[in-house]
């Protein structure tokens, strides 16, 4: 199993967003809410005979678009 992490993005859902005031021993520490955020994944899969393939049967890969004549 693989697990692609492809997108983040702030959560922007109404919260209480004071700092977080702490007291202890008459000293008081005052920080930053926490950031909320969305992550999609993808997850994939793969079994081990299902998807196996012989190296002689597979297609060479395209050329990238730098390579390719204008």
């Amino acid at each position: 199993m693989i697990l692609f992490l492809f997108d983040v993005q702030k959560n922007r859902d109404p919260r209480n967003n004071a700092p977080l005031v702490e007291r202890a021993d008459g000293a008081c520490l005052s920080r930053r809410p926490p950031l909320w955020v969305d992550c999609t994944c993808l997850m994939t899969v793969w079994s081990a005979g299902a998807g196996a393939v012989k190296a002689e049967t597979l297609e060479p890969p395209l050329p990238s678009r730098a390579h390719l004549p204008k």
